[in-house]
């Protein structure tokens, strides 16, 4: 088995599936205060929505009907001047959408696994019952760095610190994307190396969204800034902006209205800190932030791989990129198209069944964008970010730094082939072969905005 040493210099994350519980929090009067101009205590929750008069057979009685969770998350994923007029949540299984659509407030669709490692700096916690959501992980992440940071709604998962008072020199959020617990209880057998260290991390077993839609952008807004969409407003993948219906990231991170932890964090530090991402799609910085959009930041690194003017924003190029629109905001490492190792990779996947026959499964890999839309991409992907990790100078020094990464192979999946589908499990085992491997180094000549970088221990994305 590959090596499980992982150093303390290093803090992870691990969200699976942004993708109910019955503990959820109830409606208060507490007011909401911007991360941009607040720190200190998380406020109790968000402002109280009128009570609307129900009388038999109304719309209203029929909406109020709905479970609680259903209807608090939905209203937490909703603003009026930007959302759709109507919200629609078909009884279970039915779905309305194009593409086995996994976006809504129910269980299958709110239920995530997350966990936090670190050894020396993420307490040995094994499970913990109490709620969380994904507006918590933005506010922890400040308390490991020793940030003041107030969250609009989320709150520090306080289970998960071990009190550190040296920060990690390296935060990684790592999403496996639509991942979810019925993800991982469909394919118990095939997470291995991840079951195993959650006796020495944070597993909060009972963690949700916390909003609905569940939809790719807002999702990840809400993890980088521990705001619901009603307050950050990215709240759907089609926007309206006065007049107009647009996508969330049209204009680079302009529509994302509140700062993330990496925004103010970054700046607070004078641009120090190496902060960064690699995903696939714009729909995926959330996480990050605005770069040098936010007054004050500068153009972090942000790694995708879109393809220009698509009809769907997770429409997948084959090389990687920024669109014209994040140009100005974000800065993108060239040489990482020059990682090399993909053909092996698909070779791989295609010979799993015994056979070199151009199919992975029944599946024509030439089809599947040349083998990146097959687990080929997974180990592709780890290359490509261990390659960033170390010339870029992440945690190469004292000064802490932030990793954003998504995984978007079983979201892939999953609106393809399903969840019960030999594809599904193909990708499960292989994300968690990418979990198990060695740390990578920073190297000594690292590209990094700050003087001198050093690699004198090594770091880890898993």
């Amino acid at each position: 088995m590959p090596s499980r040493r992982v150093f303390a210099v290093l803090a992870v994350l691990f969200v699976v599936g942004v993708a109910c519980s019955g503990d959820e929090v109830e409606l208060t009067e507490a007011p909401r205060t911007s991360a941009a101009a607040a720190t200190g205590q998380t406020s109790a929750g968000p402002e109280p929505v009128d009570q609307i008069p129900v009388s038999g057979g109304s719309l209203a009685s029929i909406a109020c009907s709905l479970p609680h969770e259903w209807l608090l998350r939905t209203w937490r994923g909703n603003s009026e001047d930007r959302s759709a007029e109507i919200q629609i949540l078909p009884i279970e299984p039915n779905f309305v959408g194009s593409g086995l659509p996994h976006v809504g407030p129910w269980p299958y669709a709110q239920d995530i696994p997350m966990f936090w490692y670190g050894p020396g700096h993420i307490a040995p916690a094994g499970v913990v019952d109490r709620p969380v959501t994904l507006a918590g992980i933005a506010p922890t992440q400040a308390e490991l760095l020793g940030f003041p940071f107030r969250a609009i709604d989320g709150s520090p998962m306080t289970e998960a610190i071990a009190g550190n008072q040296t920060p990690p020199r390296l935060l990684v959020t790592m999403v496996w994307d639509a991942g979810g617990r019925n993800v991982l209880a469909r394919w118990k057998d095939d997470w291995p190396y991840l079951r195993s260290l959650i006796p020495q991390g944070a597993w909060y077993e009972h963690a949700t969204v916390g909003t609905s839609p569940t939809s790719t952008a807002q999702t990840h807004a809400t993890i980088g800034t521990g705001a619901f969409p009603d307050a950050h407003l990215i709240v759907a993948h089609r926007l309206r902006i006065g007049a107009d219906l647009t996508t969330p990231w049209a204009k680079g991170p302009a529509y994302l209205m509140e700062p993330t932890l990496a925004d103010l964090y970054d700046r607070a530090m004078g641009n120090g800190p190496v902060v960064g991402e690699i995903g696939t799609v714009s729909i995926h910085l959330g996480m990050l932030g605005h770069g040098a959009m936010w007054g004050g930041g500068d153009q972090d690194i942000a790694v995708i791989r879109e393809q220009v003017g698509a009809d769907t924003l997770g429409a997948e190029g084959f090389d990687w990129n920024l669109t014209p629109e994040l140009m100005p905001y974000y800065r993108f490492p060239d040489y990482l198209n020059r990682v090399g190792g993909f053909a092996k990779d698909v070779r791989a996947v295609d010979a799993n069944d015994g056979q070199i026959d151009g199919k992975w499964r029944t599946n024509d890999i030439e089809t599947l964008l040349e083998g990146f839309d097959t687990p080929a991409r997974i180990p592709y992907q780890t290359r490509v970010m261990e390659e960033m990790i170390g010339r870029e100078g992440f945690g190469a020094d004292e000064t802490p730094d932030l990793l954003f990464v998504n995984y978007k192979m079983i979201d892939y999946i999953s609106h393809v082939w399903t969840v019960n589908s030999p594809e599904m499990q193909d990708a499960v085992k292989a994300q968690d072969a990418a979990r198990s491997r060695s740390p990578p180094r920073p190297s000594k000549t690292a590209s990094t905005r700050r003087s001198t970088p050093t690699a004198t221990r090594r770091t880890s994305c898993s």
